[in-house]
């Protein structure tokens, strides 16, 4: 039986023991929850995962949010860079059993929140998908309280798997671990995230968008908060790599009137010359 990004996050969904700020993976309930790669071999049945290192307030804190206020298209968020995180020994091996003809899937998220709750900037979540957030979400407070919430299951799950107990230290599952076990049953789930936003992304060497999304405040209904982080690539040997906008270095002002001077200076030889 194939199992999908959906179904697992159900699974972990499932997953209420107690787990110490002190596990694998910080969770998303001690506010301040890690980020974590996810690649999934739906052939096979197997899934690698893995802390990055990486946590919540490193790439904006409900304050700044709180400071930002509520606008309508994404703000770009300016100062954090993942970088580029090389495949340890466990993606190596893991990338070793995917056949060409295996279906693979991948994704980014994380997680914050001490509580259930509308507040501006109180529940933030950071997730890859294909969809093109720049102009805003149509993602609402509802969704991510009743949605991304599920994050916090999974990672209590994968910590289970990881036993390492050492927070963002960056470890990893075996090949075959965390939902691994072959020929396993999974429950059907509704769509994880709902408002048309898909955060599994088909196939390495591919490219996603990358984003932080936050309750923004008001009632249940109203339209989330939405950052924009650019773009996450996941090379065919494991490579994930954040990639910047390209951007248009200004000439300064300076320059141009060097050159004012020196277009001068070439206008007056010419008459001495005359």
């Amino acid at each position: 039986m194939k199992i999908s990004l959906k179904q697992i996050l159900a699974v972990g969904a499932l997953a209420v023991a107690s787990t110490s700020a002190f596990a694998d993976t910080a969770l998303p309930e001690t506010g301040n929850g890690e980020l974590v790669l996810y690649v999934l071999d739906t052939t096979q049945n197997t899934v690698y995962a893995r802390g990055l290192g990486v946590n919540m307030d490193n790439i904006i804190t409900t304050q700044q949010i709180t400071s930002n206020g509520h606008t309508v298209a994404a703000q770009p968020i300016t100062g954090f860079d993942l970088g580029t995180i090389g495949p340890d020994a466990n993606m190596n091996a893991f990338l070793g059993t995917i056949a060409p003809s295996d279906n693979v899937e991948w994704a980014v998220l994380g997680g914050a929140y001490t509580g259930i709750t509308n507040t501006l900037g109180a529940m933030r979540f950071a997730t890859t998908t294909t969809a093109d957030l720049s102009a805003g979400t149509t993602l609402s407070n509802s969704n991510l309280k009743g949605s991304f919430v599920n994050i916090n299951g999974v990672q209590t799950t994968l910590n289970g798997f990881i036993g390492t107990g050492v927070a963002d230290d960056m470890a990893s599952t075996q090949p075959n671990g965390i939902y691994g076990q072959t020929g396993a049953g999974y429950p059907t789930a509704p769509a994880w995230f709902g408002g048309g936003l898909t955060n599994a992304i088909t196939g390495l060497g591919t490219t996603a968008n990358f984003y932080l999304l936050a309750t923004g405040g008001g009632s249940t209904g109203a339209k989330a908060v939405a950052y924009s982080m650019y773009s996450l690539t996941l090379g065919t040997d494991g490579t994930l790599t954040m990639n910047a906008p390209m951007s248009t270095t200004p000439i300064p002002a300076a320059f141009w009137l060097l050159g004012s001077g020196l277009a001068g200076l070439v206008g007056i030889g010419r008459r001495k010359q005359v």
